[in-house]
């Protein structure tokens, strides 16, 4: 999916008419499915209007990690057990979890990026077919052994890269979640991530390489 540019998600912005007004300041709520306003996909060219989860304007940003804001892992790589349940089904994020935050929604248009020519020289991302057999992911170890050379070598043909190497990976699913189910090897099988994030930073993205060259730790 891609974002359209501020200007055109005002014109273009159509909310049901039982939306809630936005932006909507939501602290440290963090939304269920439900709340978070989930919506049918588009068909090729279309725009549907939905909620997204941002940080606040007070929040501090950069490219570099700031320390001021952050989310703490439990052991299973994940932050379920921080969590208890609010009014409405909607789930109270523990201060032992997230700290700095204040979570804001707003109602943004997205439309259906397939067949509109993106590539990565030009947008910095690409949308490509990866026919492939099922996996059970959930078996970590046919995971790693059969998916992630395949993500490598798709990787190489789209890049152009002479070595792809795979490292990580998280299992998402709702139900699964919320059944405490966790893949063989015992990492917790996490559910939809309802706030728009990015995974690494100038900072984290080299911490990380770092510490894939040491020995395993408990998380």
């Amino acid at each position: 999916v891609t974002m359209a540019p501020a200007a055109e998600r005002e014109r273009s912005r159509s909310p049901p008419a039982d939306a809630k007004p936005e932006p909507k300041t939501l602290g440290t709520t963090w939304l269920s499915e439900k709340d978070a306003g989930s919506v049918p996909l588009p068909k090729p060219g279309e725009s549907v209007t939905a909620p997204f989860t941002y940080q606040g304007d007070e929040v501090p940003r950069g490219l570099l990690a700031s320390g001021k804001v952050g989310t703490k892992r439990d052991a299973s790589g994940a932050d379920g057990e921080f969590w208890s349940s609010g009014a409405e089904g909607v789930g109270i994020q523990s201060e032992r979890c997230y700290f700095g935050c204040d979570f804001v929604r707003r109602d943004c248009a997205v439309t259906n990026g397939r067949g509109k020519g993106f590539n990565l020289d030009d947008n910095g991302f690409q949308l490509v077919d990866h026919n492939i057999e099922h996996i059970d992911y959930v078996n970590n170890e046919k995971t790693v052994s059969d998916y992630y050379p395949m993500c490598c070598e798709l990787v190489k043909r789209m890049t152009g890269a002479e070595t792809v190497y795979a490292f990580d990976h998280n299992v998402r699913s709702k139900a699964k979640a919320e059944a405490k189910k966790k893949v063989d090897g015992g990492n917790a099988i996490q559910g939809p991530a309802f706030v728009v994030h990015n995974d690494y930073s100038s900072t984290s993205a080299p911490r990380r390489l770092r510490d894939l060259a040491t020995p395993p730790k408990l998380n």
